[in-house]
């Protein structure tokens, strides 16, 4: 989100300092049409209008303010959005990263809520831009050990190395068994055009189930993972990408599996090219993934997703996209059309 509206906020009354306030946003509306097939060979055809169709509607409200000694402290509440209504968020979700931080020459530290390494790795190797299941992709279509987590401590270390940037997080499960208690970090190093990154997770959860995907189809196998507390859910991530100038290639791939025997595990790639032709920039991704399910049955998923944008100005953008993937055996199938407008301010 960029930053498009400052305002001065007073805060003499409290300790004769002044902030810096911004008020930002992204609204993502669009004309969809999905179709699917179930394990059981149902098929669907629907039409509707959506939001969050490459991107995630949200309000931000984020205030800084120079605390002397070369620190700054800053906050960020970011609401997500249901512009299209009839669909239900959490009130607070972090994009910009919603909590109360300090940045100075020790690093960068925020106490809150935020998205995780993984996700963020898995998001940069992703050349049509990051989508969520009804997409039709199979690289974003997972319910995996990564995204916003909440309870949260991000920090980022200072810049020692031109080019790289380590990042870790730790969450807190408040919990007596220490479930819910996670750890991720991200190191990336970019040089020219090239980036390089890796990132490792791990969560202790009481129950495997929802963290693997459900565009398997096997939603009966999977739901019967083990149910004790203490299994601990393990992901790592890595992405590659090249700006040729002309064109940008991406690569990404990621595992994820528990320390349990017989349980499941999953592993998916993908790899895609974007490249701009005046306002307009193409990107495709082709990703595929593997799930092996409690019982040690196999799955394999293949798709791809592209996606057209035309910038109408640098805060207006109208896309389409097209986004399909199938799953070996017949279990399922899902394909999905978007034509959409997104406006940042």
């Amino acid at each position: 989100m960029k930053k498009t509206l400052v305002a001065v906020a007073a805060m003499a009354a409290v300790s004769g300092a002044m902030a810096d306030v911004t008020i930002s946003g992204f609204i993502d509306q669009a004309v969809q049409n999905l179709k699917s097939t179930s394990s059981t060979g149902v098929a669907t055809n629907k039409s509707f209008i959506g939001n969050s169709g490459i991107g995630q509607d949200a309000l931000n409200f984020g205030v800084t303010e120079d605390i002397g000694g070369g620190m700054t402290a800053y906050a960020n509440a970011n609401f997500v959005l249901s512009t299209s209504g009839g669909q239900s968020y959490s009130s607070i979700l972090q994009d910009a990263g919603s909590g109360v931080g300090l940045r100075g020459a020790f690093g960068d530290v925020l106490i809150g809520q935020g998205y995780n390494q993984i996700w963020k790795m898995m998001s940069t190797a992703d050349a049509s831009g990051w989508g969520g299941g009804s997409t039709g992709t199979v690289w974003g279509a997972t319910n995996t050990n990564a995204g916003s987590q909440a309870q949260t401590v991000f920090y980022t270390l200072p810049t020692m190395v031109q080019g790289l940037s380590v990042s870790l997080d730790s969450t807190y499960g408040n919990s007596t068994t220490k479930v819910g208690n996670a750890a991720t970090y991200g190191v990336s190093y970019t040089t020219g055009g090239l980036m390089l990154g890796y990132a490792y997770g791990s969560k202790r959860v009481s129950t495997t189930a929802s963290y693997f995907s459900a565009y398997n189809g096997d939603t009966t196998a999977s739901q019967t993972s083990t149910t004790y507390d203490g299994t601990t859910v393990t992901s790592q991530a890595y992405s590659a990408t090249y700006d040729l100038g002309v064109a940008k290639i991406y690569y990404g791939a990621m595992s994820l599996k528990t320390n349990s025997s017989g349980d499941a595990a999953e592993s998916k790639s993908t790899y895609g090219i974007s490249a701009p032709f005046g306002a307009v920039n193409v990107g495709i991704a082709l990703s595929n993934a593997k799930y092996t399910n409690p019982a040690a049955t196999s799955y394999t998923s293949t798709g791809y997703k592209g996606i057209a944008k035309y910038s109408f100005s640098k805060r207006t953008i109208g896309y389409a996209s097209y986004g399909t993937s199938s799953t070996s055996g017949g279990k399922t199938s899902i394909s999905n059309t978007s034509v959409g407008l997104i406006h940042n301010f």
